[in-house]
């Protein structure tokens, strides 16, 4: 079966469930989207986008900035 034949299917079964059905369909197909293989897939196309000099910079940042206690800062 084709996507737009799945989606036709879906969608006709769609209007024989309930309110409370549907939510739990809904949530369900949710749960698809929100897998973890899926997860980072809009990161790759980012990827080598930064460049060697702001990597330094932040590396720099990092280490000059993380793990140091300020004690009067509550």
């Amino acid at each position: 079966m084709s996507k737009e034949e799945f989606q036709k299917q879906i969608q006709s079964a769609a209007t024989q469930l309930n309110e409370k059905e549907l939510e739990a369909v809904y949530s369900y197909l949710l749960s698809f989207l929100n897998n973890p293989r899926n997860q980072g897939k809009e990161l790759v196309s980012m990827a080598g986008t930064v460049t060697v000099d702001d990597l330094k910079l932040m590396e720099e940042a990092i280490n000059n900035g993380c793990e140091k206690i300020d004690a009067n800062e509550w």
